[in-house]
């Protein structure tokens, strides 16, 4: 998805620019200044929160072996009771959707408050210097990566095990890796009774039943992602199997943990590791806040992506391996006017000549009669995502289920191309709903989104176009422009070589 940026690299579709951009219901405009008050409200009073936590030697000896612990009182049970009446409030005051509630930090003040004067961030800090971590070097130190608000009640099952790679991001790794993987810090808003935990596997167990070879490897922070973590149909859940089934390691029903958790209580655990919700008890909806942290000098290698809550903008930041690189993608492939017009062909020629490769957002009814040439491009080490059977079609309006039915078609034509569901989606033209990212979620794909944009579909001066963008462009940015085809868009195949 990445190639390198060269003095001379801004011919044909190398359009490319990193000013992160948003698309708001109406359609595409500046986003809004984003304005958070600090330390105003209740959460950011002291007297809330009593002493600091310590985090003890047995809590860091159970988190670094078997990557979690549980934090007995860490909040007093009257601020549990406060978060638990904000969230009930934000949500019927429309400042999130209870199913697709990402970083409501920034929606909510408050919620900003209690992470900033909160004891979250300090317990994170300590784990992130204890000489066990690779960043025991740091200073004691913690950001906010994300957070998100899970639920359970009597109408919705368990997610199923998974592991979650936006915060394991270098591998299958255990937790003395806090830069890559992610610790979480699991706040369940009980405040009248206890609840069941997160249900972890056992980090020294799962490793012990690994073969050799690969026991070696994981210890040495080096075990790649396995499969079934994210690259399966709803990133490998089976809401039916009590262990997730994973090739060469033999998992017994023992090595799941489960803390019962108090109110005020909080468990951290390693994102790398198996995990999933528990059943719900009852007899009221279980929430929980799902903070995870990062030491402040951590900059995440996935490239940035759209991940709150309400369509607002995150940028998460650019990693050492995006430098000198963008990711180059194409909408509305391959070819809406039949194959007789395509230009699949002269784009992959294109690329190839610069050592490009690209993610290609498809439409499914336009890949009809290409089948062979998306093979080509797929042999060329391409890759595909789903972009909605069609342009023009308004799927922000359009009823969930009948959204969702049109999602899978693409999915299923990608999957029947490569092999594989695709992993990312794309809105077209950027117009997305909550009710769209839970389908989308739902069925193991993320929304990206892009920094780098310039009309091109519109704007026929391909010089105009390509200067723009390359004038903005950097490091990691991602950039997006259309699939030229024969006497449509072709203007976004002519462009001559610019320098940088």
């Amino acid at each position: 998805m990445c190639f390198k940026i060269c003095k001379f690299c801004c011919r044909g579709l190398l359009l490319l620019v990193p000013v992160v951009l948003a698309w708001l219901w109406s359609g595409f405009l500046e986003p809004p200044e984003l304005v958070r008050t600090v330390g105003q409200s209740e959460f950011a009073r002291p007297e809330n929160y009593g002493k600091s936590f310590v985090v003890t030697e047995e809590h860091r000896k159970e988190f670094f072996r078997d990557g979690a612990t549980l934090l007995k009182g860490v909040l007093r049970p009257e601020v549990v009771e406060k978060l638990h009446k904000l969230i009930l409030a934000k949500a019927d005051a429309g400042y999130f959707n209870m199913t697709t509630a990402f970083n409501m930090w920034m929606d909510s003040d408050e919620l900003l408050d209690f992470y900033l004067f909160g004891p979250l961030g300090g317990i994170a800090a300590q784990f992130f210097s204890s000489p066990e971590s690779v960043t025991s070097h740091l200073p004691p130190s913690a950001q906010l990566q994300r957070d998100f608000l899970s639920r359970r009640h009597q109408n919705n099952v368990t997610n199923g095990w998974h592991i979650d790679r936006t915060e394991c991001q270098g591998g299958d790794q255990p937790s003395k890796y806090t830069s890559t993987a992610l610790p979480r810090l699991a706040v369940p808003l009980a405040f009248k009774q206890g609840v069941r935990g997160t249900q972890i596997l056992n980090q020294s167990q799962y490793a012990a039943a690994m073969r050799e070879e690969d026991f070696q490897l994981y210890w040495a922070g080096k075990s790649p992602y396995r499969r079934e973590g994210r690259f399966e149909p709803w990133f490998g859940y089976d809401y039916n199997t009590s262990l997730p089934v994973l090739p060469g390691v033999e998992l017994k029903k023992d090595m799941i943990m489960e803390p019962w958790m108090d109110p005020g209580d909080v468990v951290i655990f390693n994102t790398c590791l198996w995990h999933r919700s528990p059943p719900w008890t009852g007899p009221e909806v279980e929430f929980a806040l799902q903070p995870t942290f990062a030491p402040s000098s951590h900059v995440p290698k996935d490239p940035p992506i759209l991940m709150d809550s309400g369509g607002g903008w995150c940028d998460h930041g650019l990693g050492e391996k995006s430098i000198g690189h963008v990711a180059l993608t194409i909408d509305d492939g391959l070819c809406r006017s039949g194959a007789g017009r395509s230009m699949v062909t002269e784009v992959r020629e294109l690329l190839k000549e610069h050592g490009a490769q690209a993610t290609f957002f498809l439409c499914s009814d336009y890949v009809e009669d290409l089948e062979a040439e998306a093979k080509q491009l797929l042999e060329d080490g391409h890759e595909f995502a789903n972009h909605c059977p069609k342009d023009g079609v308004d799927y922000y309006n359009m009823p969930p289920v009948e959204f969702e039915t049109e999602l899978l078609k693409t999915s299923s034509k990608i999957q029947e191309l490569t092999g594989a569901n695709p992993y990312w989606f794309r809105a077209p033209q950027g117009k997305y709903s909550g009710q769209m990212h839970g389908y989308v979620s739902k069925h193991g794909m993320q929304h990206a989104l892009g920094d780098c944009y310039c009309d091109d579909w519109a704007i026929e001066d391909s010089q105009w176009v390509a200067g723009t963008m390359l004038q903005q462009a950097r490091g990691g940015s991602v950039m997006i422009v259309h699939m030229p085809e024969k006497g449509f868009r072709e203007h976004i195949f002519k462009v001559s070589i610019y320098e940088v």
